[in-house]
């Protein structure tokens, strides 16, 4: 979404270019890159305290990042990237060399995701010093969308299903540390932008919200506990509650993944004792999360996760993502059939956005640390199976590799590169990850020893061939 507040620079926000947005979209995405001065009709959400209703629009379009930034003479005050992770590098990549404009006169650009997901920042870094931005540009993230929405119409009409109460912001700024009120001005800008509810609170750090990435618990979880026994033949008529049918064992699951980034979280705090800038308090539980962005819903059963899940008023009616079936005849023509039967949708965000920009990025940390995570390993390597590809491998071939014991399993498989995993950008060690992106104080780099002699480049280059090095 691009913005634009009157008699200022203005500002800009990337829509939403992917159809996999359909029932978690971002109220203002659109399915192509959007100009400045989006209108905005019958906005529910205001100082009524309303948090529920149809939002209407109708946005500008660009067709290139040039036009947007009108061949670089044009300076904005916010570019909202409300896109699925897994476009994120080709607008951070076509947007950064729009930043060099350097401007005395205004606070630095902020560049924010709706939502992060894990190892934003590593991203929106890596784009940055590939365009060589030397000027001080804001990153930030919403660790989740402010509302749960369901897409009507694409680019038009989006209901509302429910917003939340608070919704922390990670900010960071490159290419050197902020000033408190600039940071201040930050969350002011996007305070404005998404309106009087939620209300934003500044989150301990990206690597907190990295930690906490709620979609990436929730959804693969989900798919996972519902589909893990599915014979690939079952068929069904309708799609599955998503939320609904919630099991009691799936509450149980997310529950052992909050105590896995919970020992995460243990960890660095006792490897960088008084020195890390973010002090993780945005790494909550699942159980915790819940009732602060949905406590007060009407109805709410707070006995378990499960039970909040299959309770929540926002998440009635979402189903699973499903696809009609498909058959083949002997040449591998399709077959035509009428009123073809629904079978799970293993291309969807949920698995194909959830998991390597969330539960990978997970176990990257954990595997820097040295924490074990056999839930989230579970989830990662039947997800990757369903979907057909490979991150989590065995790390020798003579070791066990029995996906009962993940113990051995490493973060080196042939797509590794699709994701935001650390090792994605070239860390296999905790200091020089903590280290190169500023996430303990500067005058701990001693700790690190030699850390600087190999830190990582973080490049738009380095991040496509990491896997290759991997």
């Amino acid at each position: 979404m691009l913005t634009t507040f009157p008699g200022e620079a203005e500002n800009i926000s990337a829509g939403n270019m992917s159809d996999h947005l359909q029932d978690r979209s971002h109220p203002g995405s659109q399915h192509a890159l959007r100009a400045p001065h989006i209108t905005v009709k019958n906005w529910p959400l205001d100082a009524t305290g309303a948090k529920r209703g149809i939002l209407r629009g109708s946005p500008a379009l660009a067709s290139s990042f040039e036009e947007a930034f009108a061949k670089g003479t044009t300076r904005y005050n916010a570019i909202i990237l409300a896109l699925p992770a897994f476009a994120h590098d080709t607008y951070l990549a076509g947007i950064a060399p729009y930043l060099k404009l350097q401007d005395t006169q205004h606070t630095p650009t902020v560049i924010c995701a709706a939502v992060a997901q894990g190892g934003f920042d590593l991203a929106a870094r890596a784009a940055l010093n590939e365009a060589e931005v030397t000027s001080p540009v804001v990153i930030a993230g919403f660790e989740t969308l402010p509302w749960a929405c369901r897409l009507l119409r694409p680019g038009r009409e989006v209901e509302v299903l429910g917003a939340k109460e608070t919704v922390d912001v990670a900010i960071a700024s490159h290419p050197s540390q902020m000033k408190a009120f600039e940071i201040q001005s930050a969350l002011e800008t996007l305070q404005t932008i998404i309106g009087h509810v939620p209300t934003e609170k500044l989150a301990s750090g990206f690597l907190g919200v990295t930690l906490m990435n709620i979609n990436a618990l929730w959804h693969p979880t989900l798919m996972y506990h519902r589909w893990k026994d599915w014979n690939g033949e079952e068929t069904f008529t309708e799609a599955p509650l998503l939320y609904e049918e919630c099991s009691d064992e799936t509450g149980e699951s997310l529950t052992a993944i909050s105590a896995e980034v919970a020992a995460i979280c243990d960890e660095l705090r006792t490897a960088y004792p008084g020195v890390l800038l973010d002090d993780l308090s945005s790494a909550r539980s699942c159980a915790e999360w819940f009732v602060r962005s949905y406590g007060d819903e009407p109805g709410l059963d707070k006995q378990s996760v499960a039970t909040m899940m299959r309770t929540n008023p926002a998440y009635r009616g979402l189903r699973h993502p499903m696809k009609h079936r498909i058959q083949y005849d002997e040449n591998g023509s399709a077959v035509p059939e009428a009123n073809a039967p629904l079978i799970p949708d293993f291309s969807h965000r949920y698995l194909t956005e959830d998991v390597p920009f969330g539960l990978v990025v997970l176990r990257g940390v954990a595997e820097l640390t040295g924490v074990p995570t056999p839930t989230i390993d579970k989830i990662v390597l039947w997800a990757q199976n369903a979907s057909g590809v490979r991150y989590l491998v065995p790390a020798q071939a003579e070791l066990d590799q029995s996906e009962e014991n993940t113990s051995n399993f490493i973060l080196r498989g042939e797509h590794v590169f699709r994701t935001r995993c650390p090792q994605r950008f070239g860390w296999f060690e905790l200091n020089h990850f903590m280290v190169d992106n500023g996430y303990i104080t500067p005058a701990a780099d001693v700790n690190a020893g030699a850390s600087s002699l190999f830190s990582a480049k973080t490049s738009a280059a380095d991040i496509t061939n990491s896997a290759g090095a991997a």
